[in-house]
């Protein structure tokens, strides 16, 4: 079984990050930037909208470093 060669994750994950470091977000730290990335990445769109999806990003970043 083969599969073909696509660009469509890799995409994907340039789109997350570009979505993640916005001008007013330069200063965000690596690790931190990693955890919104991969909480981004692995939530379903239809599960929260742009806005709660940071909320929720920013409380489960909060917990993790407390």
């Amino acid at each position: 079984m083969s599969m073909h060669a696509s660009s469509a994750a890799s995409e994907r994950n340039w789109s997350v990050w570009g979505q993640i470091f916005t001008k007013y977000r330069t200063r965000l730290e690596l690790s931190r930037g990693e955890k919104m990335a991969y909480i981004k990445g692995n939530t379903k769109p239809t599960e929260l909208s742009e806005a709660s999806m940071f909320e929720e990003m920013d409380l489960a970043l909060a917990l993790s470093s407390s």
